[in-house]
């Protein structure tokens, strides 16, 4: 067993055939895995939204960058992913198989690139040891972790959540120059190119998803470890200089921060502090971390959507103190362990920073997590599984590099790759992914029963829709949206009044429902009651000056109602408003 593998020097693994010949190997096992996924569809979760019925990106031209830039789309800004999806329909057209091959082989560069850092990141630690057995194994095992594991299958299988994937993208080239950067830096060399292309790359993340705002900090905690940089004095190094070229990148994450929470608020998805107050959201991010390091470790049950439990407290459930409890114990282990694994305090550093955006102190939608959110965080944790796997192997195979990485990649790539296809299936199509969700939460996930059915409304099967929407109703007797589309399942089946009835109530309770007001004035009319679809379609124009399908259905019911001047008015009306 050879002590030689000590590539400290930045770029040196890239000179390593081993190594680049690996890192291959993690991403075609990834994107192999993966390939279930081109028979899968689009699903009515944000898809709509983003591209199948997004008139924007169908077109690449000057237009397309102004609304990308300038829109904020379901309550988010980020013009970058919105760009890549016009890019797809320019290439794949409106068919899904292309929009998720694109999704598989940025999730297998992903993986490529958690190797690569890794593998830099273990170079510069005590724990490469120079074996290079061990530095390749510990980063395949890290590699494969993130690049196979079920916990990562929403953001790639889910098309609209490209932008978690592209921030990835770019959150780990940007890693990987400051790794190279902070190498040079310690050798006595500038590295101006190199710092240049980590503020870039993190531009580009934060313009695919705010969520890259953590990235100054986990800088900083790679000065700390394993560079050492704010300790060490040599060619200029001082904990000041260090931290002011990170100025750059926190203005940066302040701006994007200040933007995202603006935007999300705007479109009314942060919840105020009387529906979740301060002691409440702490309690929830107390859950979220250690939610999110108990499934990383144990993938079972994993749902599109886990519902928040309302007002909790720290001491109103067994699992909220145990939660605080055990951060608590974890993060007192960490400090206690430094001097002589500093590696877990890192790993623990980065995995509670990275989750910080997205643990519920700023609570956003009626989520108390989702698996999305762990695409970034959790790469410490299969970093520090890969160190213990890395010296069992060499127990094992006494350093032979060629058995460990076969038998690391057989071990990885079996188990992990069942759960992930079978996981890739839940994400088949609309109702194969809310029938899941329901199994797991029967009880307590509206939206899941009303995106089934709308799903079934679809397919042309309304009994089954009307069904989910009442039990929709039956859990959240406030929400309009299941009213308002069980409507339009009753007006399918011809039960027009029931229609009215549903209408009505889905306006009581959302007043500036405009579609709501459309669809009961075509019910209204429908029934021969013009006078009052009148009413709903001038309520349209007044919620919707540009709805020029309200104005043309007021003209209709005015020339049935024998006012044939009211009638050539609105029908002018709309006639301006389309050209």
């Amino acid at each position: 067993m050879s002590k030689d593998y000590n590539h400290t020097k930045a770029g040196g693994v890239l000179r390593d055939r081993a190594v680049m010949g690996v890192m291959l190997l993690s991403a075609v096992v990834t994107f192999a895995v993966y390939l279930p996924a081109l028979g899968n569809g689009f699903v009515n979760w944000d898809d709509p939204t983003y591209i199948y019925k997004n008139p924007m990106i169908k077109s690449l031209d000057a237009a397309l960058f102004k609304w990308a830039f300038t829109s904020v789309v379901s309550g988010n800004w980020h013009p970058l992913t919105l760009l890549s999806h016009a890019i797809d329909y320019a290439i794949f057209g409106p068919a899904p198989f292309g929009h998720h091959l694109s999704a598989i082989v940025i999730h297998g560069i992903n993986t490529a690139l958690v190797f690569l850092l890794s593998i830099k990141l273990i170079c510069a630690t005590e724990w490469a040891g120079g074996y290079k057995a061990r530095a390749i194994t510990a980063s395949l095992t890290a590699a494969l972790l993130f690049g196979l594991h079920p916990l990562h299958v929403e953001s790639v299988a889910w098309i609209s959540e490209r932008k978690d994937i592209l921030c990835a993208l770019f959150f780990l080239i940007s890693l990987c120059c400051y790794s190279s950067y902070a190498l040079k830096r310690r050798a006595g060399e500038k590295g101006g190119l190199l710092y240049a292309l980590t503020l870039g790359s993190f531009v580009l993340a934060l313009l695919s998803k705010p969520m890259a705002v953590t990235l100054p900090v986990v800088l900083l905690i790679l000065d700390i470890y394993p560079f050492g940089r704010l300790a060490d004095s040599r060619a200029g190094e001082t904990a000041r200089t260090v931290i002011l070229e990170k100025i750059p990148f926190f203005a940066l994450s302040a701006a994007t921060a200040v933007t995202a929470i603006l935007t999300q608020k705007a479109g009314g998805a942060v919840g105020s502090i009387d529906a979740y107050p301060l002691v409440s959201r702490l309690a929830v991010a107390s859950r979220a971390v250690i939610f999110y390091l108990y499934k990383a470790l144990w993938p079972v049950k994993l749902a599109p959507y886990y519902p928040h439990p309302g007002k909790v407290g720290f001491f109103t459930s067994i699992e909220y103190a145990g939660s605080l409890l055990l951060i608590i114990a974890i993060t007192a282990a960490a400090i206690l362990l430094y001097k002589r694994y500093r590696v877990v305090a890192a790993a623990w550093a980065f995995y509670i920073v990275t989750l910080l955006p997205v643990a519920g102190i700023v609570q956003v939608g009626a989520m108390s997590g989702a698996d999305r959110y762990s695409y970034i965080t959790t790469l410490s944790i299969f970093l520090i599984i890969g160190l213990f796997v890395s010296l069992i192997c060499e127990k094992l195979f006494k350093g032979r590099l060629l058995a460990c990485v076969v038998v690391t990649a057989i071990v990885m790539a079996l188990p992990l790759g069942a759960l992930t296809v079978a996981q890739i299936g839940v994400w088949k199509d609309s109702v194969t992914l809310w029938s899941h969700e329901i199994s797991l939460y029967p009880d307590s996930v509206p939206i899941a029963y009303t995106n089934r059915g709308i799903a079934y409304g679809t397919r042309g099967n309304f009994t089954d829709a009307i069904e989910d929407f009442t039990r929709a109703i039956e859990i959240q007797p406030e929400h309009a949206k299941a009213y308002f589309n069980r409507a339009r399942a009753y007006s399918e089946t011809g039960k027009q009044r029931l229609a009215l009835t549903d209408l009505t109530t889905a306006i009581e309770l959302k007043p500036r429902y405009a579609n709501a007001y459309f669809n009961r004035g075509t019910a209204h009319a429908n029934l021969g009651q013009y006078k009052e679809a009148i009413e709903d379609f001038l309520a349209v124009t007044e919620l919707s000056p540009g709805a020029l399908e309200a104005y043309a259905h007021a003209a209709r019911a005015y020339a049935l109602l024998g006012d044939d001047g009211k009638a050539a008015y609105y029908y002018k009306l709309s006639r301006e408003i389309k050209e």
